[in-house]
């Protein structure tokens, strides 16, 4: 089995928002991050946010590969998951201002006070300069988390922290070279789009958008085709954008996906633009000046040629191994963005 033992190693980073779980392990410490062990094992069931047989999978793989220990930091599902941007007054006691956040950021997420663990972070001071104050809060039921708990050390695990995505995209945004004052970063994984923005390192919005995922655009697909999910697999990641067919296409009168994945790409771009355009009106002095791209959405070849004619602007997928030393044979797990929020969680400073 997999010993703790004392390393300078980190914890286990895992993000469990797409159809495969993702695990990360870095070694040493310092800046610049060194991939010790990366891993991408396919779900048995994608609906559940770990399912029991999945965690004994997700133990028994990284028990056979290059992890040390039994200690993880586990990504919060978005399903789980309540985030709000909370109003506030600058003035005030410490406690009563404490307060008036967690009861307000309850409520809007129909979230119970007692029942659930909420945690909050100041946002940079808007163009508005008036006596109020923005926090973003996120938040999760306590049944919610200790499912996920449960889950886990049932396999063998140990729970060193839950985190929230958003959290793990600002500290792999870190490791980026050049990163410019505001960024937004579009998450595409399978049950949703999600959009951060990071500004002055801090992250000033989230949302999510379910219909906007993976999965929407597999079951479009599949409702106009006989396409299966390992055809549709295959065709995003050699044909996407593209327009034409290889040769590989399944001999069904298909012409293009091209379409569907157009359709569902432009009514994406929409909330998108909107989102954008708000955090924008926040923050006039600066503007968003690039996207990057993560997530398993991240294959679809021209996917970011196509975002970047739509929102005229800079959009990047920056490859694992492109900001991490990656041990050679791990270079095909490390040759996309889709470790990203793995990478972030590994990082995790608790």
């Amino acid at each position: 089995m997999m010993w703790p033992l004392n390393t300078t190693r980190s914890r286990i980073g895992i993000d469990l928002s797409g159809k495969c779980i993702r695990a990360v392990q870095l070694a040493g410490h310092g800046p610049d991050p060194r991939v010790q062990a990366v891993a991408s094992i396919p779900r048995t069931d994608v609906e559940a946010p770990l399912a029991e047989r999945d965690a004994r999978r997700l133990f028994d793989v990284l028990n056979r590969q290059s992890f040390t220990g039994i200690d993880l930091v586990v990504g919060i599902p978005d399903a789980m998951l309540g985030t709000a941007i909370i109003r506030t007054q600058r003035v005030g006691s410490a406690l009563t201002r404490d307060r008036s956040i967690r009861e307000e950021f309850a409520k809007s997420c129909a979230l119970d006070p007692t029942g659930s663990e909420i945690a909050y972070w100041e946002l940079p001071a808007p163009s508005r300069g008036d006596k109020t104050t923005d926090v973003m809060a996120v938040g999760c039921a306590h049944d919610d988390a200790d499912s996920l708990l449960d889950a886990a050390e049932r396999a063998g695990f140990r729970i060193a922290a839950l985190d929230v995505a958003c959290a793990a995209i600002a500290r792999w945004s870190t490791c980026l070279p050049d990163l410019a004052c505001m960024s937004a970063v579009l998450d595409l994984e399978w049950e949703s789009a999600g959009v951060v923005v990071i500004y002055q390192e801090t992250v000033v919005y989230e949302r999510s958008i379910p219909e906007a995922g993976l999965k929407a655009l597999y079951h479009d697909i599949k409702s106009r085709t006989r396409l299966n999910d390992e055809m549709l697999d295959l065709l995003l990641r050699d044909v996407g954008l593209r327009g034409e067919e290889t040769a590989s296409a399944p001999p069904d009168g298909l012409v293009s996906i091209r379409p569907a994945i157009t359709d569902h790409l432009d009514r994406m771009i929409d909330e998108l633009k909107m989102a954008l355009s708000y955090v924008e009106h926040q923050y006039q002095e600066d503007e968003i000046a690039e996207m990057h791209l993560i997530g398993d959405g991240a294959r679809i070849v021209g996917l970011p040629e196509y975002l970047a004619e739509r929102l005229d602007m800079n959009i990047r997928s920056t490859a694992l191994a492109q900001i991490a030393t990656c041990p050679t044979a791990l270079e095909d797990l490390c040759a996309s963005s889709a470790p990203a929020k793995a990478l972030g969680y590994a990082l995790h400073p608790g």
